[in-house]
């Protein structure tokens, strides 16, 4: 039964800090702009700094 518990509690521990650290690697993030009147969209610009669109 510790064996099972040590197992699941490893297991969780290695899932958050994996998640951690893809906030490190950074963000890129696409701003699409609309077309006409359809829902058709081209690519306007790609951000990749961090704190560039950061709220007030």
């Amino acid at each position: 039964m510790k064996r099972v518990i040590l197992l699941f509690s490893l297991i969780g521990i290695l899932l958050v800090t994996s998640g951690c650290l893809n906030d490190m690697t950074g963000q890129k993030i696409t701003i699409q702009k609309r077309i006409g009147e359809e829902n058709i969209f081209e690519d306007f610009k790609e951000v990749t700094e961090k704190n560039k669109w950061k709220k007030p």
